[in-house]
């Protein structure tokens, strides 16, 4: 027996390489062996045991947590502030300044996804248009900014994830 072969494995087959496979499938499945004393795992389990992947009953049942309404409610502030600062600023520079045709796009994509959140409970929420109230700052609103950080953040939180996740929805 050569130095790097446990006593509790077979021995390779003569000649090296590996056994022939059996012919009509691999018969019935057998638990593995345990490793022997001393072995090492080359490949360490680098995922965490899942933990919150399956939706809580309550959102089943149709229970909404408050933060999908926070977020509907703060589509809706985020958009009228974004509308209103985006046209003081077309006005005033005369539409010579124009980070103002950004903010009126997220203003008026905001105020409409906010309406349809609250009028419907499952659609989800949109990122993209939280980023587009972060890029505010660039008109110097930094309310819409605040607004859209806290959704993109809202957004992202497990509770959230688990209540879309309950009817069917993954964003």
């Amino acid at each position: 027996m050569s130095d790097n072969q446990h006593p509790s494995y077979p021995p390779p087959p003569e000649g090296g390489g590996m056994p022939p496979k059996p012919v009509g499938g691999t018969g019935p499945q057998q638990p593995a062996a345990p490793p022997p004393p001393g072995y090492a795992n080359p490949i360490p389990n680098a995922l965490p045991p899942a933990q919150g992947n399956v939706p809580p009953a309550q959102y089943a049942a149709g229970a909404k947590p408050g933060m999908v309404t926070a977020i509907a409610v703060l589509y809706l502030v985020g958009g009228i502030f974004s509308t209103l600062s985006a046209l003081i600023w077309a006005v005033s520079s005369l539409c010579i300044w124009i980070p103002w045709v950004l903010e009126i796009v997220a203003g008026i994509w905001s105020l409409t996804l906010g309406i349809q959140m609250l009028n419907n409970d499952k659609l989800p929420p949109n990122r993209l248009v939280g980023a587009l109230l972060i890029g505010a700052i660039l008109d110097c609103n930094p309310v819409s900014m605040t607004l859209g950080i806290l959704i993109v953040v809202f957004a992202g939180s497990q509770d959230v994830r688990n209540y879309y996740q309950a009817h069917g929805i993954y964003y």
